[in-house]
């Protein structure tokens, strides 16, 4: 991504792609303020190129290279730039935002994800199995009473 789409004063990322609508991406405070760090304003803000993530996730000791005989690249094992999506849609989720949102937010084009992934919230599911429980002592007790 380049400095064009970045308002920093709105605290958005604007993206106008070729065949889509155009995307408005808020910002929370501490990723609007990174890029106010850099001393350059021109050129790229993010370069996403694989390579450049397998070595901050290594950096950040979540991921190893290792070398391989007669490969130039090292083999990469660790997490991925879409497990990164898959925990904002989640944490999306949990901070109350609805599908939409989060599909929004993460650049996705359908709701997909959310079966892909699948993203259910753990206390939901928790909470409906305590309610087939409750549902079926509750059936039980009719039927001894009934």
């Amino acid at each position: 991504m380049d400095w064009k789409p970045l308002d920093r004063p709105a605290s958005l990322i604007r993206l106008e792609e070729e065949q889509k609508e155009k995307s408005e991406i808020p910002l929370p405070g501490v990723l609007i303020e990174m890029p106010n760090k850099i001393d350059k304003k021109e050129g790229r803000v993010f370069d996403g190129s694989e390579k450049r993530w397998h070595r901050a996730w290594v950096l950040a000791k979540l991921g190893t290279l290792t070398e391989v005989d007669g490969k130039h690249d090292p083999r990469y094992t660790g997490p991925i730039v879409q497990d990164l999506r898959w925990s904002a849609i989640k944490n999306l989720t949990k901070a109350g935002a609805n599908e939409k949102i989060a599909i929004t937010v993460s650049g996705q084009e359908s709701r997909d994800v959310f079966d892909r992934y699948h993203i259910v919230d753990t206390e939901v599911v928790v909470e409906a199995m305590r309610r087939v429980q409750s549902f079926e002592s509750d059936q039980k007790r009719s039927d001894v009473q009934g």
